[in-house]
């Protein structure tokens, strides 16, 4: 699979995705599009509810 961005540019978009802050974390989880990825069973999706999970750590002293 190619991609039309460069690596740095992948690299940058990355880290700073998984350093949000906590609320912007909680406001992406509250979005459609946090809703509707990942594997669902019916309810929650995993990777929303570990979205939860690490907004509860990051807030965590």
């Amino acid at each position: 699979m190619s991609s039309s961005k460069s690596h740095e540019e992948i690299w940058s978009e990355w880290r700073d995705l998984v350093n949000m802050a906590p609320q912007e974390l909680e406001d992406w989880l509250e979005t459609e599009e946090s809703k509707s990825a990942g594997d669902n069973d019916g309810e929650e999706s995993t990777g929303h509810a570990s979205g939860r999970r690490i907004v509860k750590i990051k807030r965590t002293n």
